[in-house]
Order: C-alpha cells, then structure tokens, then sequence
C-alpha cells in the first residue's frame, strides 16, 4: 500500500461487502434475503421489521445480512416516493376515487384509508421484492463467475 493513500478505500468497502454477503452462501440465498428485506423494509411491519427479517431469513434459510440490508428501502429519502405509491396503486386496485380518499383522510375515515394503504403496500412491496430478487440474483451470479474466472 502506497502511502497516504487510506487501507479503506470506496472499492475496498465494495469487495469486503460482496465477500460478507456472498461467503458460504449461493446468490439464491443472498438475492433472496435482499428480497424479504425489501418486502419487510415496505410492508408496515410495525418496528418489529429487523426481527422478523432475521427470522424469516433463518427459517427460509436465506442471508440474514442481506434482509437486514434491504431493511433500508424505506427511509426518509424515500418515504415521497413510496407512500404516495402506495395510495396510487390502492385506489387503483379498490376503485377508490382520489377525492373519496382526501375526504376519508379529512374525516379520519381510517378503515377505508387503511384498507386503500395495505392494498397497494402489499402490491407494491411483492412487485419491488421480485424486481430485487431478479436484479440482485444476476448481479450476485455475475459476481460468483468474476470470481471464478479470476480467483484472488
């Protein structure tokens, strides 16, 4: 290592979380893991999410490290992005009219709110844990091969 220059670099970080997450473990169980996660980090799971994240993980035998990562889809970055989703793709799937739910919401009609939220939070959280899945499956497939080809 050249001096001044830092042991921990950005691809130095990279590396070192690719081997933690991929070490014993097949890209089925990390990209599954990152999967559950997702789900957990979308679904309201009421605080208890890195609990039952590990759990299921442990059950499905999947990567308890990876659904602890994939807690953190939903944070305060994203929070505009999905919540508003989520009523979207509820209304759509109830035929619940955009004004019915501002009233519902004025008048504290939180059964119909609730029953719009959980129905597009359920849909959006499996369609955003498969696109996880798929996406970190190949990735983690692509990172085995590298490996493979070019042992260290």
């Amino acid at each position: 290592m050249r001096k001044g220059r830092s042991r921990f670099s950005i691809r130095r970080i990279s590396e070192l979380l690719k081997g933690f997450l991929l070490s014993d473990n097949s890209p089925h169980k990390v990209a599954g893991g990152l999967a559950l996660g997702v789900f957990l980090g979308l679904f309201p799971t009421f605080g208890i999410g890195g609990i039952a994240a590990v759990g299921i993980a442990h059950i499905l035998r999947l990567n308890k490290a990876a659904a602890l990562a994939g807690l953190a889809i939903l944070n305060p970055l994203t929070y505009p992005i999905f919540y508003p989703l989520f009523y979207i793709v509820g209304m759509i799937i109830t035929g619940t009219n955009l004004n019915t739910t501002i009233e519902g919401i004025k008048k504290l009609a939180i059964g119909e709110v609730a029953v719009v939220y959980i129905a597009g939070n359920i849909v959006v959280s499996s369609v955003m844990s498969v696109i996880t899945y798929l996406v970190s499956l190949r990735i983690a497939k692509g990172i085995v091969r590298r490996r493979h080809r070019h042992p260290e």
